[in-house]
């Protein structure tokens, strides 16, 4: 792409789709903040949201390459995110509609560095168009922005079930899903709310990732009234802040209640109740050479053996990636996208309790399975050349 660093990136509001997607492709071209111009006299004040912008319509954007071209001065080019997880604050300042921020991932993934993070951030501001006319490349621009900070505070939930014999020096699996979502989006006023169509404002996450947590739950409480001898103590964890970049998983492998060295599997759970015409998606399987006939295994053992889709398309888009990166084999299961993806419509009532279920079990039969294993799983380390670009 084109190198724009320490420059201002200036755009018509009305010819960018996705503004927030845009301010982190110029923040990616070193852009120093995206000025997004527009007609309207009436601007927005600080209580503007400009877009919610998650990470899954990043993904979308970046593979439809150079949607900004001729939008953007000196033209960004093609999306590069690299690893980048935006989230949009609000600012302070009547005009600034909202400060894109993120997590840039830095350091290698060989080295597990993804729990060490630089802070990444970028002002987009709407401004009148009159005020920008007859600018040309290199023009010098001068900002002053004031900011508000809100710290959240997000936690993590443990809950163990101890082996058999010797709990105290047994190795350990981890069985994860996340339990935060999106929240919900304050309204937009003036200009935005009439770019905006959108009436519910609340997301309930009823898939992503309300299913995963169930699910968990779920075997965690057959497990325990099973009473069957369990070889490995089992850890059952529920990540928060899965959304604004694997933030709880990155923090818990760098600050581990469990130590890693111990920690031989990871089982993970994210969206497992929706699609029931379609397969189950399973990444990691080439994370430890045991792992496919593992799944088969598992399969088999249902009453009815579900169709699996192995691939690793998405294996680093959720907390499993955090312990891959500590090279801790790990198992993504998920039966994948759906319109109401990311979206306030993802509602109880498109919830599939027959296919959560089916996946439910079928995590808790490669549970076993692996708690069975005489000796722990070994990391592929080829693996890692597999995931690098994901």
């Amino acid at each position: 792409g084109v190198d724009l660093e320490g420059a201002v990136a200036l755009a018509n509001l009305e010819d960018v789709s996705d503004p927030a997607a845009a301010a982190c492709s110029a923040r990616e071209a070193g852009a120093v903040a995206l000025v997004l111009t527009t007609g309207e006299e009436d601007l927005p004040q600080a209580n503007g949201v400009l877009s919610r912008n998650e990470y899954d319509r990043l993904r979308l954007a970046s593979r439809a390459m150079s949607l900004f071209r001729d939008q953007i001065v000196r033209i960004i080019g093609s999306f590069k995110l690299g690893g980048m997880d935006p989230e949009v604050l609000l600012a302070s300042q009547p005009g600034l509609v909202a400060m894109v921020t993120g997590r840039d991932r830095i350091g290698s993934i060989e080295a597990g560095a993804w729990a060490d993070h630089r802070r990444v951030e970028i002002p987009v501001v709407l401004a009148r168009a009159a005020e920008f006319e007859g600018l040309e490349d290199g023009t010098e621009v001068r900002l002053a922005l004031a900011l508000e900070r809100r710290r959240i505070v997000s936690r993590n939930v443990i809950g163990v079930l101890p082996a058999t014999e010797s709990p105290e020096t047994a190795e350990w699996i981890a069985i994860g899903a996340h339990f935060d979502h999106v929240g919900s989006t304050p309204p937009p006023r003036g200009l935005l709310a009439r770019l905006s169509s959108r009436t519910d404002f609340v997301w309930n996450g009823a898939d992503d990732n309300a299913s995963g947590s169930a699910a968990i739950l779920e075997i965690a409480r057959v497990l325990a009234a099973q009473g069957t001898a369990r070889r490995r103590n089992l850890a059952f964890l529920a990540f928060g802040s899965e959304e604004y970049g694997l933030l709880g998983s990155n923090w818990y492998v760098a600050h581990p209640s469990i130590p890693l060295e111990r920690t031989v599997a990871m089982l993970n759970l994210d969206m497992v109740a929706r699609n029931p015409e379609t397969p189950v998606y399973v990444a990691g399987t080439a994370s430890s050479s045991g792992f496919s006939d593992l799944l088969d295994q598992a399969n088999s053992r249902l009453a009815a053996p579900l169709e699996l889709l192995r691939d690793d398309e998405y294996v680093m888009r959720s907390d499993q990636a955090s312990f891959l990166a500590r090279r801790i084999p790990s198992l993504f299961l998920s039966t994948g996208e759906h319109p109401d993806y990311h979206e306030s419509s993802d509602e109880l009532e498109a919830i599939s309790l027959e296919r959560m279920t089916e996946a439910t079990r079928l995590g808790a039969a490669i549970l076993v399975l692996i708690d069975r294993l005489e000796t722990a799983p070994a990391f592929d380390e080829g693996y890692l050349e597999v995931v690098k670009g994901q």
